[in-house]
């Protein structure tokens, strides 16, 4: 009956392999087949068809005699061979089971826990907490990094009580995605809008890369790295504010009444974000940069609180300190003096600076009763002085009347001292005075500067330094070169060419109309000029004329009139006076008066009289016209004074009708018709 079971079971199974294995579970025998010594080694398929396995069955255990002869039961058996019995029973159970039935042991991938965040320090805005989380959870920045700025003193541009938190973004990508959603979710959550510098939108990132990529191959660089394209930053600053700001803010002033720090003393706290790569973060390394300015301070402090009696000064004393080998000013020297040379240095602080009474009035004032020899040396030793120094004679060199700068120019005290303030300094924080000092000493016709040797090293050291010289600077250099005396043309026009090509290489244009007039106003100040430098204005005449230049507005037609004016030469100064119309630009008030003005300082009958009748009427016809106010009529009647002396006398006692001819023949003069049309007009 089982054979016939057995039979169906294999008759029904569908492959010869199921039919072996059914076969198998009721022919393998009941004890274990065990190998031969000799055939220890076998081939694979031998040792599955023929198994060392344990079977287990209802039959007897039959017992073999000891080695003393008593039947060994079994519990009686070494559990060393139990245990080597167990597991060849096991191995035998596995290798039963085909390998694709065969089922792994589970594996739990291991978990990584999330980095720790940084601590949030006492007395911060509940903000800092939240954003800790989303930058870490939400954002997925790495290795986040939060810095206490709020002990720097002065505070940071950025804000006071500064946070700054560092995070990595993994690519270019994921930067501008996270600082976007933080932007975003500043604004929706904490109602903050925040302002992200070097943000680019989806839609702007896109476009600017599908650009550089249709550039890139037209001109066939696909392969090249462009770091500096304006996409791949880097960087990005997510500045959320002052938060908590009080509206009590008020200005930070000093004893001497000056502002202290930036200006305005604010409660509240700035946060920063710094969202970076992990390239562009180890490049900029802000974070060793913010570190070193709190220990700086730190040490800076712990110095102070060491030595507390260095660090304050007497009233009315400078409240720097110098080493102990630097000398001192004398106690004989003037108030003034010491105001000059010994003040204390402008920085970014809330200490108090040195009183404004004792700064003099003028460089001449201070210079006198100085010990020479011990203020070289405290110059010496401090540069900060120096440079305050050099400020307070370029401020005074500006506000000084003609008078006083002659006095100064001419003081050998005044040259000693600039002398010790410029002793040792760069170029670039003494350029700007040395220009002044030559523009005031050739407007005062002063022979120490009327060479042109000093203009040439300005203008070297222009090229050379990288001074940072404004155009109208240079505009004075022009001037000062075609000033200068003791020099031939060729020797002025070749520095002026040194000058304008250095303003080409900087990207200005130097065919220009400020330019031109700037050469042709310095050459009308020369009362020796040849024959050579007429032609040389000539050929800038003819350039303005053909150049097709913008209209040059009213500061520079202005000197030019005042140009031709000082030469005589009427005909360019009427070709001038033309030049608005030809643009289309009318003419203003200031042009009118300027034109009336000059005219009376000539003295001269004919040129009034000219001026009068081709300009008064030109006034009504301009658009807006100018109207004869009473500026304007006192100047055209000052202008009719020159042009017929008994004008004004005759237009007030003579009747505009009269019987007598002689008395009629007075009254119709042209200029006295011309008083009586502008008082009536009045």
């Amino acid at each position: 009956m089982a054979a016939r079971r057995v039979l169906e079971a294999a008759a029904s199974a569908g492959c010869s392999h199921c039919r072996a294995s059914v076969f198998k579970l009721f022919l393998t025998p009941a004890t274990p087949y065990i190998a031969p010594q000799a055939h220890a080694v076998t081939t694979r398929r031998l040792a599955f068809s023929a198994p060392a396995l344990r079977r287990f069955s209802s039959a007897a255990v039959r017992s073999f005699p000891s080695e003393s002869g008593k039947p060994q039961s079994p519990q009686e058996t070494d559990p060393d061979t139990e245990s080597a019995e167990d597991g060849q029973v096991a191995d035998s159970q596995e290798a039963e089971v085909p390998w694709y039935l065969q089922v792994e042991p589970p594996t739990h991938a291991p978990v990584a826990e999330p980095p720790p965040l940084p601590e949030v320090p006492a007395d911060s805005p509940a903000i800092l907490q939240s954003l800790l989380e989303y930058a870490s959870e939400e954002m997925g920045l790495e290795e986040l990094s939060l810095l206490d700025l709020r002990k720097l003193n002065p505070p940071a541009a950025l804000g006071s009580n500064l946070f700054m938190l560092f995070g990595n973004a993994r690519s270019e990508r994921h930067l501008h995605v996270s600082a976007s959603r933080l932007v975003r979710w500043l604004r929706y959550e904490h109602k903050v809008h925040a302002d992200a510098d070097g943000l680019l939108g989806p839609n702007e990132r896109k476009t600017k890369l599908r650009r550089k990529a249709r550039r890139a191959k037209l001109l066939g660089t696909m392969g090249t790295d462009d770091a500096d394209d304006g996409i791949s930053t880097g960087w990005i600053c997510v500045n959320l504010g002052t938060l908590n700001r009080g509206a009590e803010a008020s200005t930070v002033v000093a004893e001497d009444g000056r502002v202290a720090g930036f200006g305005v003393s604010q409660k509240g706290s700035t946060i920063v974000v710094q969202v970076m790569t992990e390239a562009r973060r180890a490049e900029l390394d802000l974070e060793t940069l913010w570190r070193r300015s709190l220990e700086r301070q730190a040490r800076n402090a712990s110095s102070d609180s060491a030595n507390p009696a260095e660090g304050t000064a007497a009233p009315g004393q400078s409240s720097i300190t110098h080493p102990p080998t630097r000398p001192h000013l004398p106690s004989h020297q003037t108030p003034g003096a010491s105001g000059l040379v010994a003040t204390q240095s402008r920085s970014m602080s809330t200490s108090s600076a040195v009183d404004g009474n004792r700064v003099a009035s003028t460089p001449s004032e201070v210079a006198y009763g100085i010990n020479f020899k011990e203020l070289s040396e405290q110059l010496q030793y401090d540069g900060k002085e120096k440079l305050r120094t050099l400020e307070l004679l370029h401020t005074h060199i500006h506000q000084a009347s003609l008078q006083e700068m002659r006095e100064m120019l001419a003081s050998s005290a005044f040259d000693r001292l600039l002398t010790l303030a410029i002793q040792d300094v760069p170029s670039q924080h003494t350029w700007s005075l040395r220009l002044d000092l030559e523009c005031r000493g050739r407007q005062l016709n002063f022979s120490p500067y009327s060479g042109i040797n000093n203009i040439k090293t300005l203008i070297s050291q222009y090229r050379t330094d990288a001074i940072l010289a404004t155009r109208e600077q240079c505009l004075d250099i022009l001037s000062c070169i075609y000033t200068s005396s003791g020099a031939a043309l060729p020797e002025k026009n070749a520095a002026a060419l040194d000058l304008l090509d250095s303003l080409q290489l900087r990207s200005q244009n130097v065919i220009t109309n400020d330019v031109i007039v700037a050469i042709i106003e310095a050459i009308s100040t020369d009362r020796d000029a040849g024959a050579a430098t007429w032609a040389l204005q000539t050929r800038l005449e003819t350039l303005l004329l053909h150049a097709r230049l913008p209209y040059m507005g009213e500061d520079l037609l202005i000197k030019l009139l005042g140009a031709y004016s000082r030469q005589r030469n009427w005909e360019r100064f009427w070709e001038v006076w033309r030049m608005p119309p030809q643009y289309m630009q009318p003419r203003s008030q200031d042009l009118y008066l300027y034109l009336y003005r000059l005219m009376m300082s000539t003295k001269s009958a004919h040129l009034c009289a000219a001026a009068l009748r081709r300009c008064v009427p030109e006034m009504l016809k301009e658009n807006p016209p100018v109207h004869h106010n009473p500026r304007v009529r006192e100047a055209i009647l000052g202008c009719v004074n020159f042009a017929d002396s008994k004008a004004l006398q005759h237009a007030t006692q003579l009747p505009e009708e009269s019987d007598n001819a002689a008395m009629q023949a007075f009254a119709n003069r042209e200029f006295v018709r011309f008083v009586r049309s502008i008082k009536s007009l009045a």
